[in-house]
């Protein structure tokens, strides 16, 4: 697995990951995420196999925060239950950690994905606290985790 740059062109097959886990995954418009690709704090990128073949996407945030805490803002896999959610987020790790030296990895989850919940510990992420009601989505609110890593609790052999 690698991972690069978005282009504007794989914007319609993030929308369509996106609609597929609605109930995990945010939802933007082609020009938010258009928007996102020319942004300097952003980082949009793209998962690909060795075959070029998408299979997934995220969004980082705070590439230019002073303070080194880089928000893991979005993540979904097109390919489900073959390994490449915790392959990407590893990949996302060593580069946040070694190339844009990040002291803090952050993110946050819906309460309702365990699944989700069960990488980010097995990779090192720990449960800082829960943000209650804090999303309407659907007539209804829901809340979020906030989990994290820090530089010198990330180990992760790629």
């Amino acid at each position: 697995m690698q991972f690069r740059k978005t282009n504007i062109e794989d914007i319609t097959q993030i929308i369509m990951t996106e609609e597929k886990y609605k109930d995990f995954v945010g939802q933007w418009s082609f020009e938010q995420h258009q928007m996102a690709l020319s942004d300097k704090n952003t980082a949009h990128i793209i998962f690909n196999d060795e075959t070029q073949e998408f299979i997934g996407y995220a969004i980082l945030k705070g590439l230019t925060n002073t303070n080194k805490s880089i928000e893991l803002m979005r993540i979904a896999i097109n390919q489900p239950n073959n390994g490449y959610g915790k392959k990407a987020i590893k990949l996302l790790l060593n580069w946040c950690f070694n190339g844009l030296h990040a002291h803090r990895v952050w993110l946050d989850v819906r309460e309702h994905n365990v699944r989700a919940q069960k990488v980010y510990k097995k990779i090192g992420f720990k449960e800082e606290g829960l943000l209650r009601d804090c999303i309407f989505l659907d007539h209804k609110y829901e809340s979020l985790f906030v989990m994290s890593i820090l530089e010198n609790e990330y180990h992760i052999e790629l």
